[in-house]
């Protein structure tokens, strides 16, 4: 028997189930102690349970000789441009398993799970120092899309005061009234990703941000006129922590250069400040300099690099 043949004789690829709970959240732990985040037991013995019930979403691990030592986790997710996505993500091999082509194989079998779904694009969130993780999905005709920037949030130092008037422009919460101006600056934003847009969706998962108090839309407005907007909300880590999440920042472009970015991030952040989250994460386009710049002027930090791939099924849904 060669050697590949063998470790294919010694390796299974499967679902989760519940008696693999310890060896997965060793695994889970062993991200979270290399991201230095938290990790809580309760809400991740929670949220496996969870998992195990949701048919949109896939747990696998990899078990060499008889023993997991390696984990991936698989989901969709709509976002508020009414796009559809798989995410890949927490791809971990234990130490000792490295090396035997588990993380591929993790890999290929998290995305033939999203492949039964209509999904655009699937996306995956890799450590940027993580080469040999990175190429693994460039073999895949992944790219390097979005950078996830990330700040901690010092709950002693107190929370910035945002001067909601700058000029002519104020900044406040979405109301109803704004929305047919702040879906067109969405469907704008979904240009510049080469991404799809669905009104439909769109109305239907805005009113999250309407009826959760945890999640708000900033809007820069502009003698009547909504030029930019940020959405904000809070979001929970498979390994239990709360974090804030800011997202489609998007400036007109006749308004551009008047600092509108910077305010709409800072208030998006202060808002997340205040509802006490260790810290608070954003995309960033991965090509994008002056933006990656604005968000490092506010303290954020290079935490994930995005690998994207568009999917056969190239329409929202």
């Amino acid at each position: 028997m060669t050697k590949k043949e063998q470790l294919l004789t010694n390796t299974q690829i499967r679902r989760y189930l519940p008696r693999d709970f310890d060896a997965v959240k060793s695994l889970i732990q062993g991200l979270a102690r290399l991201y230095e985040d938290e990790f809580n037991e309760y809400f991740f013995n929670s949220l496996m349970q969870v998992r195990t019930l949701d048919a949109t979403a896939g747990t696998f691990v990899a078990e060499y000789n008889g023993k997991v030592c390696g984990c991936a986790f698989a989901d969709t997710e709509r976002d508020p441009r009414g796009v559809l996505y798989g995410g890949i993500s927490n791809v971990n091999i234990a130490e000792q398993c490295q090396g035997k082509g588990l993380g591929s194989a993790l890999v290929n079998e998290a995305i033939q799970f999203l492949s039964m779904f209509t999904i655009s694009r699937i996306w995956a969130n890799i450590n940027p120092n993580n080469e040999s993780m990175l190429r693994i999905f460039e073999r895949r005709e992944f790219t390097r899309m979005l950078k996830v920037m990330e700040k901690y949030v010092d709950p002693f130092t107190g929370i910035t005061r945002i001067d909601l008037k700058q000029g002519d422009i104020q900044y406040r919460t979405v109301v109803e009234k704004d929305l047919t101006e702040v879906k067109d600056l969405i469907r704008q934003l979904a240009m510049v990703f080469n991404d799809d847009f669905d009104p439909y969706w769109f109305d239907l998962t805005v009113q999250k941000y309407f009826q959760d108090p945890a999640a708000h839309i900033f809007v820069a407005d502009k003698g009547g006129s909504i030029v930019g907007i940020a959405f904000a909300e809070v979001q929970r880590d498979p390994a239990g922590y709360s974090y804030g999440y800011i997202s489609n920042i998007m400036v007109h472009p006749s308004a551009r250069g008047q600092r509108i970015g910077t305010n709409l991030l800072q208030l998006a952040a202060s808002f997340l400040g205040n509802l006490n989250v260790p810290k608070i994460w954003a995309n960033v386009t991965h090509d994008n300099a002056e933006m990656q710049d604005l968000f490092e002027r506010q303290g954020f930090k290079h935490k994930f690099t995005v690998m994207a791939k568009k999917t056969a099924f190239d329409g929202a849904c």
